[in-house]
């Protein structure tokens, strides 16, 4: 054996003796350099398919555009011909029946008949305040949904004035909307 492959042995083995913890060191902190390497890679290809995903997003929310007749609006002119005649007397005994029929009790109701000039439709808006369970509530949305479809949920507050023990107490207002005479 050339003597050159021994020295180069030699002073492997005399450093693995001496300089073992030195070594093992070296070897940590380059395990960790591939480590952070392959973390940084990573991380800029999430953040390329990210910047990519956000384009995308932003393209397709240019591309729908929504007029602004279409926005304020809420049933179509070709639904609006579908519509019932108003019965202010007729809607509102249906209105408690279906309430009544599902077991809300209804503490106030208020009913606001609206006459858009440039809308097909009429609009009578309902705000009502009851003091039941959650259940009851979902159940007269769900009954109102289809056994009324003219008629829709506009907004619903509810909270508790105390404990668990008090009932909930939830503010509904709901829009139905009629066939223009």
């Amino acid at each position: 054996m050339s003597p050159f492959p021994q020295k180069i042995r030699f002073h492997i083995s005399a450093s693995w003796r001496r300089q073992r913890i030195a070594l093992f060191m070296l070897l940590l902190s380059g395990l960790a350099a591939v480590a952070a390497a392959t973390l940084w890679a990573f991380s800029e290809y999430e953040f390329k398919k990210m910047t990519e995903l956000v384009a995308e997003l932003r393209l397709a929310r240019k591309s729908q555009v929504v007029s602004p007749a279409v926005a304020d609006d809420p049933i179509p002119k070709q639904q609006a011909a579908s519509l019932q005649k108003f019965s202010s007397q007729q809607f509102t005994a249906q209105f408690h029946e279906l309430a009544s029929s599902v077991g809300l009790p209804v503490d106030e109701a208020a009913y606001v008949l609206e006459e858009g000039e440039r809308q097909p439709y009429l609009r009578y808006r309902i705000t009502m305040t009851v003091k039941t369970r959650y259940l009851d509530v979902r159940k007269f949305i769900a009954a109102l949904a289809a056994d009324m479809p003219h008629v829709v949920l506009d907004s619903i507050r509810c909270g508790r004035e105390a404990g668990m023990a008090q009932p909930l107490a939830c503010e509904m207002a709901f829009s139905a909307f009629f066939l223009k005479d």
